[in-house]
């Protein structure tokens, strides 16, 4: 599904998938690369190309979530896939 959407105030465009299991933007790294992302973990910052967007520390208070993947299966490397999933926790 494409996405167009506004992250502090600048526009971007991603293939995303949607799922009922994942509740965030989960940026995968070839998105990162094509939009020259540098993350600056000291000063809450990161770079998407020109554009400077504020990085936002969610706090977790005895919340516990993991994704498990629900079947058999290979992705090779430098692959994708699309693998049924559970939410737990």
């Amino acid at each position: 599904m494409g996405w167009n959407g506004v992250v502090d105030g600048h526009k971007f465009v991603a293939n995303v998938s949607v799922l009922p299991a994942v509740d965030e933007f989960l940026p995968g790294s070839d998105w990162l690369f094509e939009n020259k992302a540098k993350w600056d973990f000291v000063e809450g910052t990161i770079s998407l190309g020109n554009r400077l967007i504020r990085a936002y520390r969610r706090m977790f208070n005895e919340v516990c979530c993991c994704i498990l993947v629900t079947g058999d299966g290979v992705v090779p490397p430098q692959h994708e896939a699309n693998v049924p999933v559970k939410k737990v926790g």
